[in-house]
């Protein structure tokens, strides 16, 4: 298949049909920054998406969920769109997130979340409701530079944004599930490398840390004794 620019972004997309067992067989690219081309390697027409001209020009996109696609433009618009044939040429929603530029965006389905990079700062948007979750902005470093790709891992634990100054940031974005308990004693891993330990008896109603634990490694297991934290890399 031919087609009128150099195909961009290209990645492989589950479209939206009414059988949610249908595998991925479409080629999703942006053409000329302007539009995203859809094309099904089984048969079918390709379809074009073309989006209103104030948003600016396409810098980034992402799938989700059952075959939708959210869309950043440099003007800091995102537009959310369903890619079922029936509901192709309708915005689900859009909303100007940034009032300069929008450097990159990334979801995942794991958290149900999209992060949006811009501004200097990461900001994270529930995709079930759309709304912001201020509590989690992220503010970049003052030298951290334009993010030019934001990663997720499937699990949603870690994102990692990369920047046009040769920097990697990694953000704990989801908690770990390793925890040991011993009485009123609670250890987490809170970080990749730090456990943390709460004492569940202190005043004030909620669990209070008592001390932070920095390992040389980070631990596949956790255990916690009456006068010791012990932990353990898995090495097979």
């Amino acid at each position: 298949m031919s087609v009128k620019s150099e195909p961009q972004l290209l990645r492989w997309a589950r479209q939206k049909t009414d059988d949610r067992e249908a595998k991925q067989r479409t080629i999703v690219s942006v053409l000329n920054r302007k539009t995203i081309l859809m094309f099904e390697i089984q048969g079918g027409q390709p379809l074009e998406l073309v989006f209103e001209q104030k948003y600016g020009t396409i810098v980034d996109y992402s799938l989700f969920g059952d075959g939708y696609i959210v869309v950043g433009f440099n003007k800091g618009w995102v537009a959310h769109i369903s890619t079922h044939i029936k509901e192709l040429k309708e915005e689900v929603s859009s909303e100007q997130i940034f009032l300069t530029t929008l450097d990159a965006l990334a979801t995942n389905d794991t958290l149900y979340k999209l992060a949006v990079a811009g501004e200097n700062t990461i900001r994270f948007y529930n995709l079930n409701t759309w709304k912001e979750i201020r509590n989690e902005r992220i503010e970049l470093p003052k030298n951290a530079g334009k993010v030019l790709k934001l990663e997720w891992v499937s699990s949603g634990q870690l994102l990692v944004a990369s920047t046009a100054s040769g920097q990697l940031y990694g953000y704990l974005t989801a908690p770990f599930s390793l925890n040991s308990i011993y009485n009123s004693y609670v250890s987490l891993l809170t970080s990749f490398t730090e456990v943390t330990i709460y004492d569940c008896t202190r005043a004030g109603g909620e669990s209070a840390p008592i001390c932070h634990v920095d390992l040389e490694i980070e631990p596949a297991y956790l255990a916690h004794g009456p006068y010791h934290v012990a932990v353990g890399e898995d090495l097979i």
